[in-house]
């Protein structure tokens, strides 16, 4: 709303008067007030009011008086904020057990100074040349990672920005072998033995390949198990399983055992 006090000195009474704001006609009320709403562009506004007075003087003399004066007024866009190039991505997965989250934010519009604070889970952050971040330690499984921001302008105009992402933490990449057959100090007069185990992984991020070796010599994994014919030599026999994965997240790890079983000679007699 626009408003103005208009008035005129000298003159004989009584003295009329009209009043333009922007070119249209406006009300002079009794206390000589004038008021409009005008509607504002975004930048620069221009506003001009003209007055003009008539006295009561006979047609020969008839007085005539013109005012008129123009302001301008800036209105400013209304203030915005943003939070961009969010580090890390939302969804991701790790075996670290901290990572750094750094975003960029700021505002615009609005009219300077703007004042601006931050907090990253609940805790305040610098602001350091538009940009904010902190060492988040990790728990195992989902952690929330949640970014709040406060502006306020010269004008007073305040907004809020959030953005939260989630990051999940894996267990390490860990192996196992179990259910070897035979168990370890086994004897046998058999001149072969079938050397089997079962082989996995627990925790890492799948999918996870692994490969192993009975020997030295490579051979399949199967539903989880391996085997292998086993020759023997006569007396102490090691036979050593090794197991080798990698998950997707670049981990890896090995596993390995080694068992040992005597081939004892064939029960012969002798007169």
């Amino acid at each position: 709303m626009i408003e103005a006090t208009i008035n005129s000195t000298g003159g004989l009474a009584p003295v009329s008067g009209t009043a333009l704001m922007n070119g249209e006609p406006v009300q002079i009320d009794d206390s000589g007030k004038i008021s409009k709403l005008v509607i504002l562009e975004i930048g620069e506004n221009e506003i001009d009011i003209q007055i003009n007075f008539t006295d009561a003087s006979p047609d020969s003399l008839l007085q005539t008086t013109q005012c008129d004066t123009t302001i301008t007024i800036r209105r400013i866009n209304k203030l915005e904020c943003f939070i961009t190039d969010v580090v890390p991505t939302d969804g991701l997965q790790t075996a670290d057990a901290q990572i750094t989250f750094s975003a960029s934010v700021g505002t615009t519009a609005g009219l300077a100074p703007i004042e601006g604070s931050a907090a990253i889970n609940g805790e305040t952050v610098p602001i350091v040349d538009g940009k904010v971040s902190k060492v988040i330690e990790l728990e195992a499984g989902d952690n929330s990672i949640n970014l709040q921001t406060t502006w306020i302008d010269s004008l007073g105009q305040t907004v809020t920005c959030d953005t939260t992402i989630t990051v999940k933490r894996v267990g390490t990449l860990e192996c196992f072998i179990t259910d070897t057959a035979p168990k370890d100090g086994l004897q046998t007069a058999d001149s072969q033995i079938t050397f089997s185990a079962s082989v996995g992984t627990t925790a890492g991020l799948a999918p996870i390949e692994g490969s192993a070796t009975i020997n030295g010599e490579t051979v399949p994994i199967i539903d989880g198990k391996v085997s292998k014919l086993i020759e023997l030599e006569a007396g102490d026999n090691s036979i050593n399983l090794q197991t080798t994965w990698i998950d997707s997240l670049g981990q890896t790890v090995t596993c390995d055992t080694t068992i040992t079983v005597k081939r004892v000679g064939t029960l012969e007699c002798f007169i």
